[in-house]
């Protein structure tokens, strides 16, 4: 041993004085600079339920020259108490509210090369497995690209996009950067559930993913790596069932995120009540009919029987 400690303390005791220190402070000894007392007595070790060891010799004699006062323990402001209590109550409730999470998510993008273009909008709406929304409010931004990019789009961008006022948005939020609107996103989604649990849903909604997988690469890992298509629904509708394809709800075509992700959703509510198979009982849910007692007269009658026989 080097230091002073190796002059007053033998090994044995030095791990004497490290247990009375573990025993009688608890939590605290990690927070503060534990001063052991000058001359303490090993008995008082010997009453505690958690150490049972035999008193050293030299434990009498102990002495620390290392004379340092306990330092105060500052206290967590209250704001930030309150920021914490709020975040864990938010997340506690996201994360049990939800059954099994559809992620809605619709893009506008600069074009449909997935090599070169880029997300210029995002919206974002969650509900659960029954297709209720859980937040009607939902996520949505803009994404900033140059007017250099902007101006190079074909001309079915520029008129559409330009008429719903999405170019001037664009331009306008200048901090909304693709890395700023993915943490964002990626902290909207852990709110309401946990990881690979999501499932991403939408009309062409590989696209959006083929997009974000280049783009946003946090959120698709964190959402699980199926999705739902509802455009597969209705390319299959008109295959099998054309007649009753013919009184679907048609899409507005706003072509801004949000419109887009609303009529995929009724769209897919649609099909689930009329063109899907209504669910199916669970029987074993189903609870059996309790066996009446049989009366007197019953068992008597039993009995008479019985004895014919």
């Amino acid at each position: 041993m080097n230091g002073i400690l190796s002059r007053h303390i033998k090994p044995y005791s030095l791990l004497s004085h490290h247990l009375y220190a573990k025993v009688y402070t608890g939590p605290i000894c990690r927070l503060i600079k534990y001063r052991q007392p000058q001359n303490v007595s090993f008995r008082r070790m010997q009453s505690t339920k958690r150490v049972k060891l035999s008193p050293s010799p030299d434990v009498e004699n102990l002495k620390v020259t290392d004379s340092a006062e306990p330092e105060s323990v500052q206290e967590i402001p209250e704001s930030t108490k309150e920021s914490a209590k709020k975040e864990s109550e938010v997340a506690d409730a996201g994360t049990e509210s939800v059954w099994k999470p559809l992620v809605w998510v619709d893009c506008e993008m600069t074009g449909l090369n997935v090599y070169e273009d880029n997300i210029i909008e995002i919206c974002c709406l969650i509900t659960d497995g029954n297709l209720n929304l859980i937040d009607d409010e939902g996520y949505e931004s803009t994404i900033y690209v140059p007017k250099e990019k902007l101006d190079a789009m074909d001309e079915w961008c520029l008129e559409h996009h330009g008429s719903s006022g999405l170019i001037d948005k664009v331009l306008a939020n200048k901090e909304k950067t693709i890395e700023v609107v993915q943490e964002e996103l990626l902290q909207y989604l852990t709110k309401f559930m946990d990881p690979k649990k999501g499932i991403l849903a939408g009309n062409t909604v590989h696209m959006d993913r083929f997009f974000m997988n280049r783009e946003m690469p946090k959120v698709v890992e964190f959402l699980h790596y199926r999705i739902i298509d509802v455009s597969s629904v209705m390319e299959i509708g008109f295959r099998h069932n054309p007649n009753l394809m013919k009184k679907f709800p048609k899409k507005k075509g706003a072509h801004t995120a949000r419109s887009d992700i609303l009529e995929s959703l009724n769209q897919l509510k649609w099909y689930r009540d009329n063109y899907f198979v209504q669910p199916i009982a669970d029987e074993s849910s189903q609870e059996e009919a309790p066996v009446e007692a049989p009366n007197d007269s019953e068992i008597k009658a039993t009995i008479e029987l019985s004895t014919v026989v």
